[in-house]
Order: C-alpha cells, then structure tokens, then sequence
C-alpha cells in the first residue's frame, strides 16, 4: 500500500456503537446521580429498574459503568437488572457479584441474560453465600439438568431465615417477579391507613430516609407532640403535613388500578424523553431497511423475468435497442444497487452509458451483463415500447373475458305458472295515480254493465 493511502487508512476513526451512550450527557447525570445517592427512583430510590433509564440494548461498557457506580452506592436495596442480552456477559455477572458482597442489595431479578454460561452461574452460586441477597429471580434455561436453582435457592432461604439486613417497608411493596417474592410482616398487614400509612411510618422511623429530618431519627420525639412521654410513637401534626407534601410534591405517574407508580423528575423525564427520541429514529430506520429489503426483492424478480426479452431485443436490435431503459446495477465497492437509465450507446466500444438517479453517471458493457441479473437488472421498458404498447399498436384488442355458459343441469320440478298480469293501466299512468285511474274505470264499467237500458244515455252510454 502507498504510504499516501496507509497514512489516510491509519487516519480513519474505529467505529463504537456504545460510544454515543457514554458520551451522553443524560447518562453522565444517571451514573453521577447513581454513584451519589441522588437518583430519584422507585421506594424513594431504593429499587433501580435499569431498564426505565438505559436501553435493553446497552452493551457491556455501559453495563460496567452502571456496576461501577452501583458499588458507590449505599442507598439502593433491590435491583432489577433483566434482559440484557446485548451487553451481559460472564464478566458483568462476575462485576454483580463483587456489588452484592457489600451486603447492600438483598433484592436481585437477573433474568433473561442468556449470553452467560453454566460455569459462570455455578460461580456466581458459590460466591451467593457472601452476600445479603434473601430474593432473587434467575432464568432457568442455563439450569436445565443441573443442581444450580436448588443450591441459589436454599442460599438464600438460609439467608431470609437469617435476616442480614432488615428489610425496607418501601422496598417489599415494590418488589415482586421473584422466585419468593417478600411480604411484609405481620404488624405491617394490621396498620391502618393502608401502604401510605406504612410509608409514613417507615419514613419516620428509618434514620437514613430522604425524609428522616422531618419526622425525627429514631427515637426522638416527633415534632408537634408535648414530648411528655419518652420515644413517642406517634407522630405529631407537622411531622404528617410534611410528609404529606413530600409525597404529593413527588410526581408520579400512575398506570392504572393495581399498576405500578414511576416517580419521575424532570431530569428523569429529560432522559426519558431523550431515549424515546432515540428510539423513534431506531424504529425509523427498521422500517426503511425493511422497506428497502422489500423493494430489492420485487426489482430482483422484475430483472429475472425480463432476461430473455432483453436478449433478443439486443439480438435483434443491437445496443442501440435498450436505450431507455430502467436498469439497476450493482457497485460491489459501495456494497449497494444504484438505479438509473441507459441514455446512450457508444458503437465503438459496446458501451452504454448510464445516469443514475443521484446524477452520477458511468459505462457499462451491458451486452456482456444482460444475463447476469448479479450485477445488471432490467426493470422497465421506455414509455411506448412496452408489451401492453405493441399490442395496441398492432390493433390487438384487449382480450375479453368469456362468458359464463348457460347451466346444463334441468331440473325435473316443473316451475309454477305465474298469473297474468294485469292489463296496463289508461293513459300509461304508473304508481298510485295509475291504481286510482284504473279502479275508477273499473266502477265506471262496472256500472256501465250493471244499468238498465233506458239509463245508459244518463250514464254517458250510446
């Protein structure tokens, strides 16, 4: 190679899909949020679905970059982090299980990663006893056969039996699609007031809650009360109102009765928006290869079936009688067919020139491709010259359809004898006019017959 065109091959950028995720300015917010306890998830951010903040699609450097971050993390208890085919491999579940050691996380739904293998997961098994994990879900398809779902099942039963974290209210009444799913214990089932009761008291009660400040950590007296009695239980007025407007000051989107509720914010909504968009344009261009893909199929079957008939126009006619035609030809470098219309044949060297659509123009021995529908395809004939166009000039006239023969069967039922009709009425009267003219020439008539002969000239007889 020239050392012109090495220096120019050396030049050119490598091409990184996952570059455009991590240089994002959305996912530089979500890792920082993450990494700094201010990500505003589900139970206060305390439950992380990845899936409502990067795509399913994410590859494994985006994956490490939320791992990573995650291992900063002190806040989140339950981590949904299914279905990412694209970027979960042994060496991101080997990353989860370095995160679960910290003992933070005892909620885990891994399903649906079927890029990992059996001797990863039997690792990830022995490795499961180190950790806080008492819930989890795992696709069985890597299982089959093997004693793995039974060892991370009774792992994590002897773990809920020992109770290595306590458990947030908030976090058991987001968590569910385990193989166990938590339930909340039996003082939390009788508390009146329902779920945001049990919030405002989880709320009150936990040291570390977002809104710890305005109930009081745990023990001291709540705000608003006389503080007569040590460690009241019962929270004060200014304590409620202010969880009150906490929880109505957080957006929330609900999705129906019995649906889960997504707390968003607006740097969520702004990612949120963003990966829509993003979204969009990837649906977009399915729709137009698919569309392509398609086209390309009928012009394939259009060129094939117009083989023969090219060869013996250019029998008969030479060069000079494809001149006009539609054609497709392939470029092998551009890796793409390119469509355009011969305009012209140069008798000396037995080429045609072709324009293309996009204004470029090249030479083509398309006598010696009119056979290879590979790399030459002919698609439509010049406007006149077409089969349809000769038929009607030689006064061919447009083939009709046959009529449908008479039936042949004869039926041995006798048909029934209609009644005469009757006579039409005076003057051609037809609808009611004609009933009431006939009916009155029927009396008159009637009449007419019915008298004497002395009175038929009072009725107007002769």
């Amino acid at each position: 190679m020239p050392k012109a065109e090495e220096s120019i091959a050396t030049s050119r950028t490598k091409r990184e899909p996952e570059a455009r995720v991590l240089d994002s300015k959305p996912f530089k917010e979500f890792i920082e949020r993450l990494r700094t306890n201010t990500l505003d998830c589900d139970a206060g951010g305390k439950v992380l679905r990845l899936k409502r903040f990067i795509k399913s699609n994410a590859g494994p450097r985006v994956l490490n970059a939320v791992l990573d971050a995650l291992k900063e993390n002190t806040k989140v208890e339950a981590l949904y982090i299914q279905n990412f085919e694209d970027g979960f491999f042994d060496e991101q579940l080997a990353k989860l299980t370095e995160v679960l050691k910290l003992k933070r996380i005892w909620c885990l739904n891994v399903g649906e990663n079927f890029r990992t293998t059996l001797p990863a997961w039997r690792q990830f098994a022995r490795d499961l006893e180190d950790t806080a994990v008492s819930h989890m879900y795992a696709s069985e398809h890597h299982f089959i056969g093997t004693d793995v779902k039974r060892r991370m099942k009774d792992v994590i039963r002897e773990t809920r039996k020992a109770n290595v974290i306590p458990h947030s209210l908030e976090v058991i009444m987001n968590c569910g699609n385990m193989w166990f799913n938590p339930k909340l214990p039996k003082w939390a089932q009788d508390v009146k007031g329902g779920a945001a009761a049990i919030i405002a008291r989880q709320q009150a009660a936990s040291a570390d809650s977002s809104v710890c400040a305005l109930a009081g950590a745990g023990g001291e007296r709540a705000p608003g009360e006389d503080g007569t009695k040590p460690r009241a239980k019962k929270m004060g007025s200014v304590a409620a109102s202010g969880i009150e407007a906490y929880l109505r000051e957080k957006r929330s989107i609900s999705r129906g009765h019995g649906k889960r509720v997504v707390h968003q914010t607006a740097k969520g909504a702004a990612f949120v928006s963003g990966e829509t968009a993003k979204h969009r344009r990837t649906e977009k261009l399915r729709r137009e290869r698919l569309a392509r893909k398609k086209q390309e199929a009928a012009d394939a079957a259009t060129a094939e079936k117009n083989v023969e008939r090219v060869k013996e126009l250019l029998r008969q006619g030479g060069g000079a009688a494809v001149v006009g035609w539609k054609v497709r030809v392939w470029w092998p470098l551009e890796n793409e067919w390119f469509h355009g219309t011969v305009t012209k044949f140069e008798q000396g060297g037995a080429k045609h020139l072709v324009e293309y659509e996009d204004g470029d123009t090249q030479h083509v021995l398309i006598g010696k491709l009119a056979g290879d529908t590979a790399k030459v395809g002919f698609l439509r004939a010049p406007r006149g010259q077409g089969i349809a166009a000769k038929e009607k000039a030689s006064g061919g006239e447009k083939r009709k359809k046959p009529e449908p023969p008479p039936p042949t069967r004869k039926s041995s039922r006798a048909p029934a004898r209609r009644a005469e009709s009757p006579p039409p009425p005076p003057g051609g009267l037809r609808g009611s006019h004609g009933i009431r003219a006939a009916a009155q020439a029927r009396r008159l008539q009637q009449a007419l017959d019915s008298a004497p002969k002395r009175r038929r000239s009072s009725l107007g007889g002769k």
